[in-house]
């Protein structure tokens, strides 16, 4: 019999699977089509490439399916979905701002003028975070 924590494990792997395939086909449709390769694409890339880290963080509960669990698989899968989800987020607010730039504001060199301090904003922070909570918690 089916119970209901493997149903949810099981769907919840599906979601993942159907989100890892969509990140991917972003990704690798940037790397292939130069024409592509512009700032407004950038941000919709970083954003699949932290939804692809949330997703296969997401994927390894699959593992328990199978039998496979114990404290160093979930606090890696803790560690990729801490990072994958606020990296997201953060990548969210970043487009959100940049459109507000773009259109209240009239600016036009956003990638220049921003755009490493959105890197350092969209991957830095969580990357400290994450960093901080592997020192902290797991000694």
């Amino acid at each position: 019999m089916i119970t209901l924590e493997t149903a949810t494990i099981f769907l919840s792997s599906i979601i993942s699977f159907i989100s890892i395939f969509g990140a991917s086909f972003i990704v690798l449709t940037y790397i292939k089509f130069d024409q592509l390769r512009h700032f407004a694409f950038k941000l919709i890339t970083f954003i699949s490439i932290s939804d692809f880290i949330f997703y296969f963080g997401k994927l390894l509960s699959l593992l328990q399916l199978v039998g496979i669990s114990n404290l160093s698989l979930c606090s890696i899968q803790g560690v990729l979905i801490n990072f994958g989800e606020l990296a997201s987020i953060l990548w969210t607010t970043i487009v959100a701002y940049t459109l507000f730039l773009t259109v209240t504001k009239h600016e036009t060199q956003i990638e220049e003028k921003y755009g490493q301090k959105y890197m350092r904003i969209g991957f830095g922070i969580p990357l400290i975070l994450t960093i901080m909570y592997i020192l902290i918690y797991l000694k």
